[in-house]
């Protein structure tokens, strides 16, 4: 079971941290994006976190 709540800041840095291997790593954020954390945590973006039944961390939309 997975719940989706409005994203946080902590759940956003932790986004922004991810790192993943070729062919997906084009999905990695750079340095440069850290500005994204405004965008994702803006109200009207409306960045979802995606939490497991452990409240884990999964994924985001």
């Amino acid at each position: 079971m997975f719940t989706f709540n409005l994203i946080n800041e902590s759940n956003a840095h932790a986004i922004l941290s991810w790192r993943y291997e070729p062919l997906y790593d084009l999905y990695n954020y750079s340095e440069q994006e850290a500005n994204l954390l405004q965008h994702i945590l803006h109200p009207q973006n409306t960045f979802y976190s995606i939490v497991d039944e452990n409240g884990e961390l999964v994924a985001y939309g």
